[in-house]
């Protein structure tokens, strides 16, 4: 059997930069055996480029879709592989792709949006406790007391909702004091469109570009909010300061920058936004993803919005 994923590029740099338990690690390692069975039954050749998957008589390419997912969801099916096994081999696969296409090494990922209906679904709940919150927002003060860079990070996070990459990429020319507003522009998961800011994150955020620290940055020429090193933000260095952040506090669990939208989510329907309100803020195109993220802390009703908070 030929190890086509196993012995890519993408396998090897998911394998260097997650920060899954070992444990976890075996078990998409196992999952990626199967996808490389079925490459070797399809006579796959290597080298495996994820965006030239497919490479036609007259020299044009495409990626990896949907198509190629049907064929592979039915070869688990014929090799009779128990529902719990198809399951969990399907989730390993997406969440390697979703963590390759997070980085941009794939510009094409089917696998996000596949269905997977081979197990029931569980809602987990990944936001942080206000008592988890407290103490992040005390870490961060005590890490940079002067710029409060780290406070102005989690308060976007926070009270925002902003993915990973857009706090990577905000610059100042899109937040809109006069309205209170932060302009997001069109990207992969979202369409071109204003978000809130609450005068916490106002305050912060003019505190934070008026310091000596941020001025310095711009008069070098930079555009982004935050910098490390004379450099814009990466998502290496956000998970980073993340760590940074939570090794000093109290909260003994890792926190992910994505847990943070959760937890916006969860604070807007604790202070009695509606789903629909919520789904603007987050930029869903779907409710259903919406409800995922507000977890077991709400039971909905068949008609949206009617809302029964646990």
């Amino acid at each position: 059997m030929g190890n086509f994923m196993i012995n890519s590029r993408y396998y090897k740099f998911w394998d260097n930069h997650t920060k899954v338990a070992q444990s976890t690690k075996k078990g998409y390692k196992s999952s990626l055996r199967k996808f490389d069975a079925f490459l070797t039954k399809l006579q796959f050749e290597a080298p495996l480029d994820l965006d030239s998957f497919y490479i036609y008589d007259d020299g044009t390419h495409a990626p990896i879709d949907k198509e190629f997912v049907d064929s592979f969801v039915e070869y688990l099916h014929d090799q009779n592989f128990s529902n719990d096994v198809k399951y969990s081999t399907l989730s390993g696969i997406k969440s390697i792709f979703c963590f390759l296409e997070d980085y941009e090494l794939i510009r094409n990922n089917p696998f996000r949006n596949y269905p997977n209906g081979f197990k029931e679904w569980k809602i987990l709940d990944r936001g942080l406790s206000i008592k988890e919150c407290n103490a992040l927002i005390n870490s961060a003060k005590s890490l940079d007391p002067i710029s409060d860079k780290y406070l102005c990070l989690l308060t976007l996070l926070l009270f925002c909702g902003l993915r990973a990459r857009e706090i990577c990429e905000l610059e100042y020319s899109q937040l809109y004091f006069d309205i209170n507003s932060i302009s997001i522009h069109n990207g992969q998961k979202t369409k071109a469109m204003g978000v809130p800011m609450n005068k916490t994150v106002v305050g912060l955020l003019k505190s934070y570009t008026s310091s000596d620290e941020w001025k310095g940055w711009v008069s070098s020429g930079g555009k982004t909010i935050f910098f490390e090193n004379n450099q814009p933000l990466t998502y290496l260095t956000l998970l980073k300061w993340i760590d940074q952040i939570v090794e000093n506090s109290s909260v003994v669990r890792r926190v992910t920058p994505h847990m943070f939208r959760h937890t916006c989510a969860q604070m807007l329907l604790k202070n009695g936004e509606d789903l629909i309100t919520i789904k603007r803020m987050l930029r869903h195109k779907s409710v259903t993803t919406t409800l995922m993220y507000l977890g077991p802390l709400v039971e909905w009703n068949e008609e949206v919005g009617n809302k029964k908070t646990k």
